[in-house]
């Protein structure tokens, strides 16, 4: 029972739960024990012994583990009244081994017989968030303002990406502990979300400035040079996400510095050849972060791809 209870489709999600319900029968077995030797098996004594669980495992700072731990006392203690043989510090122990047996079965199938792990399931979800970047991306900036679908298909994409985040932030916690079984670096996963998510902030930044009000004040070569960027942007998604799930890669990462170099250089000429202190302020100031928001967004490509190619050398 305690393998089934504690089996997970990854390793490290086996570990966490084993660490929790070893806390909670640890506890449990301890109060279950010393409730039947020092005071007895009567009913209020069973009701006092689970309120002191409960209260121990809020003090100990694992109150998640309190259902396992009065499991464990409810066991001990409700088949010692009918049958008070032996000690119950025996008993308890035994109980206990019973669990840690259990713990260890469930440990060799997850290792042997159930191989997939919490690091492919994170590759898969940050796989699947690329490829919602890139719809967010294209319904940004190829959907026209008037299309009545596109607030809808934003706020959807944005709902979906949320989810597929805190899922990510889920699975975290289970590569933590299969990093330390595999000695793997677990700083570079931290660096590859931390890159996610200052990539969904710049997402949602160009959504909330991007307008066909940009027309008004770009000429024709920094059209061309920005929608060139905003192509290449696509492709770099698309590639990430696919290099993710099949570890295939089809995307020059050396053309993000060369779009900035010459994005910069587009900028500096229309600067000098025109003026846009006739414009409107607000759509100056959008202007600026607008160019602000895709210069990050090829820097936070370039370095996710850089800690993806160090974590797969390494």
């Amino acid at each position: 029972m305690a393998s089934i209870v504690v089996m997970q489709n990854n390793i490290g999600g086996t570990y966490k739960a084993i660490w929790t319900r070893f806390l909670g029968v640890l506890i449990g077995s301890v109060i279950g024990a010393f409730a039947a030797h020092i005071i007895g098996t009567e009913i209020e004594v069973f009701g006092l012994a689970i309120a002191l669980t409960v209260i121990l495992c809020s003090l100990l700072g694992v109150p998640d583990n309190y259902r396992i731990a009065s499991l464990s006392v409810a066991i001990i203690l409700l088949p010692w009244k009918s049958s008070s043989l032996g000690n119950p510090w025996i008993y308890a122990f035994f109980r206990f081994l019973d669990t840690c047996v259990g713990f260890f079965a469930a440990i060799i199938v997850s290792h042997m017989i159930w191989p997939s792990q919490a690091l492919m399931k994170m590759r898969l979800t940050m796989s699947e968030i690329f490829y919602l970047f890139r719809e967010y991306f294209e319904y940004i900036f190829h959907t026209g303002s008037g299309h009545v679908k596109k607030e809808n298909l934003l706020q959807k994409t944005e709902k979906e990406i949320d989810e597929a985040f805190v899922q990510s932030q889920a699975i975290l916690e289970e590569i933590k502990v299969e990093a330390r079984l595999q000695f793997a670096p677990l700083d570079l996963w931290v660096h590859l979300i931390d890159c996610e998510g200052r990539l969904w902030e710049h997402f949602r930044a160009l959504r909330e400035i991007f307008n066909e009000d940009f027309s008004t004040i770009l000429d024709e070569e920094l059209k061309k040079k920005f929608q060139e960027v905003v192509g290449e942007i696509e492709l770099a998604l698309k590639d990430l996400s696919s290099k993710l799930k099949t570890g295939q890669s089809s995307f020059d990462y050396t053309i993000l510095d060369r779009l900035q170099v010459s994005l910069q250089e587009e900028r500096i000429r229309f600067r000098s050849t025109h003026t846009i202190k006739k414009y409107q302020l607000d759509i100056v100031e959008d202007y600026y972060v607008l160019f602000y928001q895709i210069r990050q967004i090829l820097l936070t490509l370039k370095q996710f791809n850089t800690y993806y190619e160090n974590l797969n050398s390494s």
